[in-house]
């Protein structure tokens, strides 16, 4: 350092007493930031999932609904001993049962079966 002007020296030197606050300073935001940015986000997955598990507890819910209905029905027991026995096609009880599914797609709509509607 004994060839550098002292004018190299002082601009030099105060280069480096700017730079390096200000690198530290930068250093330190981003790691804070970061760690922030990551936790929010972790945050957000959760309360996502929380919502998602919620909507396909109500749609099973709603489908269990459906299965108990259906299945508590005389009519099924019924259409099911008459296929059983081989009066699937001339079997009252089999064309009352497709009265009951009939009545019941129609009160819940076209999402009877699937699981989005559009």
């Amino acid at each position: 350092m004994k060839t550098m002007s002292l004018r190299f020296r002082l601009v030099f030197g105060g280069i480096l007493l700017a730079v390096i606050p200000i690198l530290a300073v930068g250093f330190f935001s981003d790691m804070r930031s970061s760690a922030a940015l990551n936790r929010v986000s972790g945050e957000h997955v959760v309360n996502i999932s929380k919502d998602l598990a919620a909507i396909i507890r109500i749609f099973l819910a709603d489908q269990e609904r459906a299965v108990r209905q259906i299945s508590v029905s005389g009519t099924l027991s019924a259409a099911m001993a008459a296929a059983a026995e081989g009066r699937e096609r001339n079997g009252t009880e089999i064309s009352a049962l497709d009265a009951e599914l009939a009545k019941i797609m129609g009160a819940r709509g076209r999402c009877f079966s699937g699981t989005f509607c559009q």
